[in-house]
């Protein structure tokens, strides 16, 4: 018989939102497909990239992505999550510009 497992205490939780990946331009999700890796970037999954408050205007100019990409980024953080996920699965958020491609 399996031993019931202890509950665990994590005292660090944090929150994700997770967005459509057409709030990021097609340009945008090239250089990243290139390699070209801007500020705040944790994850590049096969079809979702993961950002966190690292993120810095300055880099992604001099990098080349599109000023509204990082807006829409820097707005949800700014909304009280730790990390932004855009997944090509998941839904357009109302207010954010979206990119049609």
């Amino acid at each position: 018989m399996p031993k019931k497992s202890k509950k665990l205490s994590i005292g660090d939780r944090r929150r994700t939102a997770v967005i459509s990946i057409a709030h990021m331009s097609k340009s945008d999700m090239e250089l990243i497909g290139k390699g070209i890796k801007p500020a705040g970037l944790l994850f590049i999954g096969e079809y979702s990239y993961v950002f966190n408050h690292l993120i810095h205007w300055g880099n992604w100019a001099e990098l080349g992505f599109s000023r509204t990409f990082y807006n829409n980024v820097r707005r949800v953080l700014n909304q009280g999550f730790d990390r932004v996920e855009l997944d090509r699965d998941a839904d357009r958020v109302a207010g954010l510009p979206a990119f049609d491609w």
